[in-house]
């Protein structure tokens, strides 16, 4: 009798119609929406990227530049894919007061920041002090790395 109302109350669950987002359910490829709590505010970040605000917030170093370029990449040398960058020029819009500002600077990115080996425009830069990567840390002198899902953007 128990597993009788289960299963009702399961089916009387289903009936209810889409709403908008906070559950999400894979039927044969297409993903349904569902509000569960319809009155309360839902925010829905889609990109899963930081706006300019709060990567600037978040991060030690901000570089605006127009020379950076993709030294190397990590090409299955090891378990994680990582990008090695290197500025050339540019102007420090946030920086820690201790830090000295040396040209060239390199840092890590465990994404592809852009295509090709240079990138065409000025961009910000987003950094964070490097924590792991302790042998490139100590024999390449790599201080930074690309502050996670910060967005590269164009300026």
């Amino acid at each position: 009798m128990s597993s009788f109302i289960l299963s009702s109350g399961l089916c009387s669950c289903s009936d209810k119609a889409p709403n908008t987002i906070n559950a999400e359910e894979n039927t044969g490829g297409k993903i349904q929406s569902f509000n569960l709590f319809p009155k309360d505010l839902l925010v829905y970040d889609n990109t899963g990227k930081l706006s300019l605000d709060q990567a600037f917030a978040r991060s030690t170093q901000v570089i605006r530049t127009a020379e950076i370029k993709q030294i190397d990449h990590s090409n299955k040398r090891g378990v994680k894919d990582f990008y090695l960058y290197k500025v050339d020029r540019g102007k420090f819009e946030k920086s820690e007061e201790r830090s000295k500002h040396k040209f060239p600077l390199l840092f890590l990115s465990e994404q592809q920041l852009f295509k090709g080996k240079r990138s065409q425009d000025s961009a910000y830069i987003f950094l964070v002090p490097l924590e792991q990567y302790k042998v490139l840390k100590k024999n390449i002198n790599i201080q930074y790395k690309w502050l996670d899902e910060a967005p590269f953007l164009n300026r």
